[in-house]
């Protein structure tokens, strides 16, 4: 059986792409690809957790502090902003980004890999890998990866590199690459780990989540721009935790954060909820409340280029709901999620 998949927007790069020079053309693609039995039982598998696994490069100014997104699906409204608390993309160093796109709900919806920069800057990196469904704490499993692929991929916007034609946005694999990958499929033990339905998930990937979908949120073009990451005050800048006075069902949250410019005391929101889970459906949806924004005495008073900031501006910064991606659990319902005393999010 053949499976037609709609026209791809990836703009293809030579093997050599940090060395690319002149005009690099944009290529649409219309992909037929028949995938064997093994492959397209895969397609099938409810997506609960994505996460991408990149290298830096290790060659001078490979790094950046530029936004960086990425797209996973045809979609470019879908781009996803890379944001964490920590400090990354960082010369020869390797970072794991939890990605949430409400839209990805099997596997089959992933049908791209593609990279852009924002800003005046540029980024080298040499290995990404596409993680699925991985519930380790200890970091990466390489047992769920369902794509790697090595090489020099470089984004820029520095003025120099766009006179020569190097891109500011990369595909690094398109419909067609992914699922001709050797690790494309349900073959053992991949099998069993992807499909694996999780009674107990633990708190720090819902702090990944939590860090993913708000940092996301304030990227360039999200709805919270004006707010970044802050001073790291506790064990990481989103710590979720059992507070005394939450109900069964209900979890605390503390975010670190600053309004917009360098992180500095004077400019802190120390951003404290409550998530409340709710059961009866498969995907888990939080509802934020009790949300106190922690604010400095600076920022209580102080008139900023969007007007006087009060408590009700910050007040905002959370939706009334925040699905989190992590505890969509496939063909299976929520009959009594709680938390337990250390955080991890139970569901049995």
């Amino acid at each position: 059986m053949q499976i037609e998949q709609p026209t791809s927007n990836i703009v293809t790069r030579g093997p050599m792409v940090c060395r690319a020079l002149g005009t690099l053309a944009l290529l649409t693609l219309a992909v037929t690809f028949t995938p064997s039995r093994a492959e397209a039982q895969i397609e099938s598998v409810r997506v609960m957790r994505i996460q991408l696994h990149v290298h830096t490069a290790n060659e001078s100014e490979a790094g950046t502090d530029a936004p960086v997104w990425v797209q996973l699906t045809g979609r470019s409204s879908e781009r996803f902003w890379l944001s964490k608390g920590t400090d990354d993309r960082k010369r020869n160093q390797y970072d794991t980004w939890d990605v949430y796109i409400p839209s990805v709900r099997t596997i089959r919806d992933i049908t791209q890999i593609q990279f852009g920069i924002q800003g005046s800057d540029k980024w080298c990196f040499d290995h990404v890998q596409l993680i699925l469904n991985n519930v380790s704490t200890a970091g990466p499993d390489s047992r769920r990866v369902v794509f790697d692929k090595r090489g020099r991929f470089l984004i820029s916007n520095k003025p120099s590199h766009r006179r020569l034609g190097v891109p500011n946005e990369i595909g690094i694999a398109d419909y067609r690459e992914l699922r001709s990958h050797r690790m494309w499929n349900l073959s053992a033990p991949r099998g069993s780990l992807l499909r694996a339905i999780p009674l107990r998930i633990p708190r720090e990937i819902l702090e990944a989540n939590i860090e993913a979908i708000l940092g996301d949120r304030m990227g360039p073009t999200g709805e919270y721009a004006n707010l970044k990451w802050g001073k790291k005050r506790g064990r990481s800048h989103v710590q979720v935790s059992k507070k005394p006075g939450n109900a069964r069902n209900q979890i605390h949250v503390d975010l670190d954060l600053n309004m917009s410019g360098r992180r500095s005391l004077f400019r802190a929101v120390d951003l404290d909820f409550t998530l409340t889970v709710e059961p009866g459906t498969n995907q888990v949806v939080m509802v934020a409340s009790d949300i106190d924004p922690g604010l400095s005495r600076f920022l209580k008073g102080a008139t900023l280029g969007i007007g006087v900031l009060g408590e009700n501006v910050v007040r905002s910064f959370l939706p009334g709901e925040m699905p989190v991606a992590v505890v969509e659990l496939p063909d299976a319902s929520l009959v009594n999620p709680w938390f337990d005393n250390y955080g991890n999010l139970r569901v049995n």
